[in-house]
Formats: structure tokens, sequence, C-alpha cells
């Protein structure tokens, strides 16, 4: 079965309501939170239970936004699969015939290396609510018929969290709210995961996973999954750039940010055409603010690079041109390197060090730092995907959703999203009911020698977006009400 999140909750809807033998029958592996959990959407002391209220809403929330998007999802049901690389082959061995009915030099045997990879673990759950409580009114003067101008969930995050138009289409539906706040949860945990996510923050008793992310994976000191040999061929570029302003043409060898971008690049081109795997579509990932500060310095660093004059005069560089080149790279959002155009995606989740960064003390006040990633999106032209995510499919063969019930699930346990998602309707306390979701993702980099990054870049910006995290510094807080005050009313049954 795969219905829609939207189809799920009317069902959910049927079940909580007692009417379902399935339902009534699930075992429940835990149980709904005794008290309901306010704001409602509408009623008395409704999030929008206000008289007169017009109807168009618009979102402020401040969407992740970054690689996670881009990349495309894949099912899978193996917990740890091993991918085979050919690391090369080994020298021959003997000595030059003498004779002509001598023994020749054997030939070298082939070296393999194994990388494997491990899901993550992610739940949340949503807000507990009184069934008897949906759908109340104040008045006829309450209306209920929002709607959503910029949906808070525009970004599908590649599908992980896709609830589509979820907030649009549920604003009217209370149970259909709280699950699109479990997506939130689930899109601003996984944006950051992706390059976050690290093995060694796994609770004790395994009820908490988080999968290897690109912090991770692109790095050294690769090892066979099986023997724990080294296998170096695998290792990613990782260039400290020392917090050198990208401004200067001296720092890091002299060349700047360009030299260093460049050079990165033509080793990265060089291991492609050197190993079949060209042409490969590499992206360049980063702080948006960081682009646009890359991009203004770009076409004169570009434009006079290694310029040697018999007279020793300056270059002439007509301020048009690198004007025109500024504002195209800005408005499509690239960079040139020895003329190739490379995409620059911008990613919220990433780092970014200021003076006042715990242990970091080499950063001046007012200025930041960060670090630029060099990801292969795909290669071999792109037949052969080389970054991209993997979820465990809780609907595929002999999976759990397989074993329960009909094969659909019962009642209280189902899947969403082609087999993404994992819910479970706690056991309820009366009227209260609450939702369980699941999900066992991870991020595969297949061709980690292709990747690289370059890391503690230091630069300068006038202004600052807000970000999408809590705990980021340019976060701007919600702010607002959570609930209107309920009417105040006279009548004899109270004072």
């Amino acid at each position: 079965m795969n219905e829609t999140a939207l189809q799920t909750l009317a069902r959910e809807i049927v079940a909580a309501s007692g009417n379902n033998p399935a339902y009534k029958a699930a075992p429940h592996a835990g149980t709904a939170d005794a008290n309901p959990s306010t704001p409602y959407n509408y009623g008395p002391g409704g999030l929008f239970g206000t008289y007169g209220l017009s109807r168009e809403l618009i979102s402020l929330r401040v969407q992740p936004r970054g690689l996670a998007s881009v990349l495309p999802v894949y099912p899978s049901m193996q917990l740890y699969p091993f991918f085979g690389y050919i690391s090369g082959f080994n020298d021959v061995t003997g000595t030059n015939k003498d004779g002509v009915c001598d023994d020749p030099q054997t030939a070298g045997a082939t070296v393999g290396c194994l990388q494997t990879a491990v899901f993550g673990r992610y739940e949340f759950q949503t807000r507990t609510l009184e069934v008897n409580r949906l759908g109340q009114q104040i008045n006829r003067g309450e209306y209920q018929d929002l709607v959503i101008l910029n949906d808070p969930l525009y970004q599908p995050q590649a599908g992980l969290v896709n609830p589509g138009q979820a907030f649009q289409q549920s604003l009217n539906r209370e149970i259909s709210w709280r699950f699109g706040e479990l997506a939130v949860a689930f899109q601003n945990k996984l944006t950051r995961q992706i390059w976050k996510g690290n093995p060694a923050n796994n609770t004790h008793g395994g009820g908490y996973k988080e999968f290897p992310g690109l912090d991770i994976l692109i790095g050294t000191g690769k090892k066979d999954a099986e023997t724990g040999v080294t296998c170096p061929n695998l290792d990613s570029l990782i260039i400290d750039y020392k917090y050198g302003n990208l401004t200067s043409t001296t720092s890091y060898y002299g060349g700047g940010i360009l030299n260093v971008l460049q050079y990165t690049m033509r080793m990265l081109q060089s291991r492609a055409m050197q190993t079949g795997l060209d042409p490969v579509n590499w992206a360049l990932v980063m702080r948006e603010e960081l682009f646009y500060e890359l991009a203004a310095v770009w076409p004169c660093t570009y434009m006079t690079t290694n310029c040697v004059l018999p007279d020793s005069s300056s270059p002439t560089v007509m301020a048009s041109d690198q004007i025109a080149m500024r504002d195209d790279m800005r408005q499509n959002r690239y960079l040139i390197v020895d003329g190739i155009r490379y995409n620059v995606i911008f990613d919220s989740a990433l780092t970014e060090n200021s003076s006042g960064t715990v242990g970091v003390g080499n950063v001046p006040a007012g200025q930041l730092a960060s670090d630029i990633y060099i990801i292969p999106l795909t290669a071999m032209g792109g037949s052969l995907a080389t970054t991209y995510w993997q979820y465990y499919d809780y609907s595929g063969p002999n999976a759990v959703m397989s074993q329960l019930g009909d094969g659909q699930g019962l009642a209280s346990e189902y899947w969403t999203d082609s087999g993404r998602y994992m819910f479970h309707f706690k056991t309820a306390i009366n009227w209260c009911v609450q939702w369980i979701a699941k999900m066992e993702p991870r991020i595969l980099l297949r061709t980690p020698q292709l990747a690289a990054r370059i890391k503690n870049v230091r630069y300068s910006t006038l202004m600052h977006p807000n970000d999408a995290y809590s705990d980021q510094p340019y976060f701007q807080a919600p702010g607002g009400v959570s609930g209107r005050t309920a009417p105040s009313t006279y009548a004899e049954w109270h004072s």
C-alpha cells in the first residue's frame, strides 16, 4: 500500500475514533501522553481562534536548503552493503629472463578494497491531542477556511521529507497539521545530518543512531571494511586554508583562493580521467554569504592571474567585463575554474565560525569562516550516481509492513512515502492520541577520491541572512503567541 500522507491521516482519524477492529486488536509499544498539547489551530484558545481573521496567512519560517534537496533517493534493505573497488595492481616480480626458454617476470596481483555504509535511525512523535477537541469552533465569527500563501515546507528535500503541500492542505485539519510539524522536525534534522552525522553520537541502547555524514565520508584514512587495511587510493582531498582571507592573493602559497580551487579541481579532474570515471558532474557547496564574497573578487583575480608583462606594468582589465562576469555568476550560481562552469549549491547547514565560536581563535571580530565542499554528483557522463540518499524500505519484500495484518499493516502501524517512513499509533489514553514516526536513512559517497574540502576560508559580509536552525547565531526566534485567549462571557453558571 503506497498511500499519500493525507490518505493515511484520514484512515488514522477513523482508527482513533474506535470504529476500526484492526486498530482495537493491534499491539502497542507506547502510550500517548495524557496531557494534550496546545495550541490547537481553531476553537477557544486556538492559534487562529479569533474573530474576523483574514483568510490568507504568510509563513515566516526560514527553511533549510542545500545539498539534501538535490541528491536522488533510493530504497535499500541491506544493512551492511559492501562496495568493491579495484585499488590497483602490484608490480611484477622476478627478473628479466636470460635464455629464450627461461621464465619471464610474473604479473603483479590485483589489489582490492571494500567499503560499507550504515543506516541511521531517527524518530519524532506528534504533539498529543484530544480527539473530541477537533473541529471545535468558538461561534460563527470564527472562520475555518484559512489558506497559506507560502508553504512552510516548500523545500522537498529530495523526498525524504516530502509532504508536498501538507501544510497548505491541512491547515483546517488538526491531525494533518501536527503531522506537518513532525515533517519540520525531520527536515531540520536530516538537512544537518547529511554533513554532521557521526555514529559516535549513537545512544547506548540503539534507539538513536546517526549515519556517517559527508564530514566523515569526505576524508582520509579509508579502510577496507573487512580487514581494516588502509586504502589510500580512496582518500579525498582535504586542504586547510588556515583562515586565510579570500580577498588576499598572498594566502596559501601565494595564489589565494582562486589558485587553491583551480589546483583542487585539476587534481580531481586528473583522478577522474586517469581512472576512466570522467566526465564527472561536480557541485561546489558552500554558505550563501561566502559565495557572494567569492563572486565579488573572482573576476578580477581570474582575469589577471599569472599575467606577465614585459615592461612590468599592471594588466588592464575592462571593468564592464568584470561586472558582467560577476553578475552572471551570481545570478546563475556558478564559478568558472579553468574555463569550466561549476554549479554552486547554497547550504544553510554548513558550519560557520566567528570570533565568538568556542575553540576557534583565528577569526577576527566582524569576520566569518567556513568550508567549501566539492561534491561529485555523478560520474561517467551521468551513468553512475556517486552521491545519493538511501533509506531502509519498510514496504519492501519481507519488511515489517508486509508481515502485519493483510500486508498493508495493522491500523496502528503503517508506512508512507514509498516506504521511507513508518508510523505507529500509540495506545490512546481515553481520548488523548499521539503518533510516532521513524525512518532509517544514510548518505552514500561512492567515489570519495573525487571529493574535496577546502577548510577554514575567511571572509567578511556587511549583512548576514537569517539562519534556519535555532542554535545558529543568526537565527530569528519565532516570537508571536502560542494560542489566543478564549472568549470571556457572562452567564448564571459562572461569576
